[in-house]
């Protein structure tokens, strides 16, 4: 039962090894769009750009056997080290949004909606929190560890996919209607201790498909199967 804005700082082992208050995060955001038609046809475009300041984000593992040293010189016996919540990590992230949608009505054959989708977007950390000053007493002063390294940083960068496509077929007939959608996520990147331990992720696509039938104006029965390819990462 801790107060988001005093814990970590609350707690003893975060606040010896440097957790301090937190703050709430701010954000400012920018969009600007677009709709266009062509007959049946319309095209969507949005643009974003989202800037996050002081970021609560965890930071790295501090287990080394300096640390656990130190721990133990406080009086935390068996403690082997730990992580805590922090601000400090501002991240800028840009992207844009395109949706085109065609509408067919084929008569007796019933109605078809044609949806393409596309998102691009890239996450930059433009600021990290500086090593804890409480570490900072115990380490060489050239070396401290980061309370938030390579690994926090590529997580955030290149850890969600950076494109993403969407191709849906929705068709309805009366009570009847299915659903056919292929959503490819483009590569990311899993980091590792060092650059020869990242693996990176080769994108993928998903097929997700539904059937359904209206027995009443309220009553619906649905039956499909999402991932119907089985498809994990690598």
């Amino acid at each position: 039962p801790y107060d988001i804005t005093t814990f970590p700082a609350t707690d003893p082992v975060a606040a010896a090894l440097g957790a301090k208050p937190l703050d709430a995060e701010t954000s400012l955001n920018y969009s600007v769009g677009a709709v266009m038609h062509f007959g049946t046809v319309s095209l969507t475009i949005d643009a974003y750009q989202i800037n996050i300041d002081d970021r609560i984000v965890l930071s790295e593992n501090l287990t080394d056997a300096v640390v656990r040293n130190y721990l133990q010189s406080l009086g935390f016996i068996g403690v082997g080290g730990g992580r805590f919540f922090l601000n400090g990590v501002d991240t800028e992230t840009q992207g844009v949004d395109v949706v085109l949608n065609w509408p067919v009505d084929m008569g007796s054959a019933g109605r078809f909606d044609f949806t393409l989708a596309a998102n691009f977007n890239q996450t930059d950390v433009t600021k990290v929190p500086p090593p804890s000053e409480a570490l900072g007493e115990i380490y060489d002063p050239a070396t401290p560890p980061p309370l938030f390294g390579r690994l926090n940083t590529l997580a955030f960068e290149e850890g969600t996919p950076s494109d993403k496509f969407v191709a849906t077929l929705n068709w309805d007939l009366r009570s009847f209607g299915a659903t056919l959608r292929a959503t490819r996520y483009g590569e990311t990147l899993n980091p590792g201790t060092s650059e020869a331990l990242d693996f990176v992720l080769d994108p993928a696509v998903l097929l997700d498909i539904e059937a359904r039938w209206d027995i009443t104006e309220k009553v619906r029965v649905a039956v499909g199967a999402d991932n119907v390819l089985d498809e994990y990462p690598d």
